[in-house]
């Protein structure tokens, strides 16, 4: 099985990574979707599934849990 398949529930894909990181520093929808050049629909969408894979609530609770896993350590920004 390819290691995309075997992904656990909770982790994030790069892209979903590259989203929550954006949200980490405060962005809102809009300048996160004006910065990967995407509709904010998308990023919203993209939003959802973080908090859905990460069982959080909010976009704060979902940076909070993300930052307590590790996931927000070691990307250079």
């Amino acid at each position: 099985m390819s290691p995309s398949r075997t992904r656990s529930p909770h982790s994030l894909t790069p892209y979903q990574r590259q989203v929550l990181l954006l949200l980490a520093q405060g962005l809102t929808t809009k300048e996160i979707a004006l910065r990967l050049k995407r509709r904010p629909c998308s990023i919203q969408r993209r939003i959802a599934e973080i908090k859905r894979r990460l069982q959080a609530e909010t976009r704060a609770q979902a940076v909070a849990r993300a930052a307590a896993r590790g996931l927000l350590a070691g990307d250079g920004q």
